[in-house]
């Protein structure tokens, strides 16, 4: 088969046109509207990358596979359209990988890529290393979000466009269900519910969801054909977190502890935060469902953080400064972020650097993010980066910067996302934390490039 994949560098496309390829052997192009890390990745590995879309890019598929982001009208699907060339969504490519392994799949709003790691981790260290397809980067696969393993697949099964229902695996991982992503849920929540709730009852041997929260709870407790467990801090959870305690801040070490049954295992953590623990007994009761002991949460203890997840880019001990980068990009994501960097950076001056993500996503959350934020001991705010969402009129980040001011607050908005970096150029005794899923990562590397040079 030939694949001509539109939108070939994005982090789940770039990811399934490497499975096709090294674990297929299928022929695999594509082409993407500006380079990046995974295109350039891609084309060391053997796949051609066009930057830009065109006509012009053809060679006669079999296939043409589209992100959500990609539309009729563009080129290569209007040439695909007239060729009769079959076009498929990315998700629904994946759903048809799927059936050919024995596979555990991950959902969710929150902690999806940071879970779906740990249980590649823990089965690497168990030396069943799996085929996985993962939504970022991780030192552990062996291509940053492609791994080329063995006949299970762990793959980060992505909700927000609509095709989770149609999911079937055999283990299937619920974190939790949120309201985002509604514009393709008909923007109500009990749509994204009612999608969430197929995923679980296409599982075919096990779910295993988040026991603490009651929407998502309900989502999972009328299923009773398959094996159903849970995990968090409630007392009917298969796997019950009882305790938990900060050892050291530097290097941080967290440790908990987990109930299952009439027993207690010890779990220990390298990456801070309450949420990342929810992640582990996510990713442990994954393994429990599939035969494994629980104690295998131990092996934890060296797993390293997603790209962009909590990523200490810079620390000058001199100046006291502490650059982090986060992905966080929904309300509830940027609270446990925040929290996670009063634990571990206490006496440090917390400014955030913020970039929402959609338009749809900042009007839906209107308050929200500027309600979060006021942890936060001073913020700057970004342009919204629209991810090829369609501008809403009214919806406008400036507003975030009104209401930290309201509450006095400390806020700035930046038309040019870039002064930022020179507008904090001589900060000091503080954690400098980047925010959001779109360019700020950019702007983060160029804010840390000018911090060593003037070390």
């Amino acid at each position: 088969m030939l694949y001509h994949f539109v939108g070939i560098g994005g982090i789940g496309m770039s990811a399934l046109a490497l499975h096709l390829k090294l674990k297929n052997g299928d022929e695999v192009y594509g082409s993407n509207l500006e380079e990046n890390d995974r295109t350039i990745y891609l084309r060391e590995h053997g796949i051609e990358v066009f930057i830009t879309h065109s006509e012009d890019n053809w060679k006669n598929p079999d296939c043409l596979i589209v992100s959500t982001a990609v539309n009729k009208t563009n080129p290569e699907v209007q040439k695909a359209l007239r060729e009769g060339v079959p076009i498929l969504k990315r998700m629904e490519l994946l759903i048809q990988e799927l059936k050919k392994y024995y596979s555990i799949g991950i959902s969710g709003t929150d902690g999806k890529s940071t879970t779906t790691a740990m249980i590649f981790h823990l089965l690497s260290k168990l030396e069943e290393a799996p085929t996985s397809l993962l939504g970022a980067i991780h030192p552990d696969l062996n291509h940053g979000n492609y791994h080329l393993g063995n006949n299970r697949m762990v793959v980060e099964i992505d909700e927000s466009d609509g095709y989770v229902k149609n999911a079937t695996v055999n283990v299937a991982v619920l974190t939790n269900v949120r309201p985002d992503h509604l514009e393709h849920y008909g923007g109500r929540f009990e749509n994204l519910r009612e999608a969430m709730k197929l995923f679980l009852s296409n599982a075919e041997d096990a779910i295993c969801i988040f026991r603490d929260e009651e929407e998502t709870w309900e989502l999972a407790s009328s299923i009773s054909r398959i094996s159903l467990l849970s995990f968090g801090c409630n007392r009917a959870s298969t796997l019950r977190l009882v305790e938990r305690k900060i050892i050291s801040k530097k290097p941080y070490v967290q440790e908990f502890v987990v109930e299952h049954g009439n027993g207690r295992v010890k779990g220990c953590l390298r990456i801070p935060g309450v949420h990342n623990v929810f992640n582990a007994l996510a990713s442990c009761c994954a393994l429990v469902a599939m035969g494994y002991p629980p104690d295998v949460i131990s092996m934890l203890e060296d797993f390293l953080p997603v790209k962009r997840r909590f990523n200490v880019l810079f620390e000058d001990e001199k100046r006291r400064l502490i650059v982090i980068e986060d992905y966080a990009h929904t309300p509830r994501e940027i609270a446990e972020t925040l929290q996670a960097v009063k634990e571990v950076y206490d006496d440090k001056k917390l400014i955030s650097v913020f970039q929402p993500h959609r338009y749809t996503r900042l009007a839906r959350e209107n308050g929200n993010f500027a309600r979060v934020l006021e942890k936060s001991d001073e913020v700057h705010v970004l342009p919204l980066f629209d991810a090829y969402e369609k501008e809403i009129k009214g919806v406008n980040e400036k507003e975030i910067v009104d209401h930290l001011r309201g509450k006095n607050v400390p806020s700035h908005f930046h038309e040019d996302m870039w002064n930022v970096v020179d507008d904090l150029k001589h900060v000091s005794n503080s954690v400098v934390l980047f925010i959001g899923a779109g360019d700020i990562t950019d702007v983060a590397k160029e804010y840390v490039r000018l911090c060593r040079s003037t070390t």
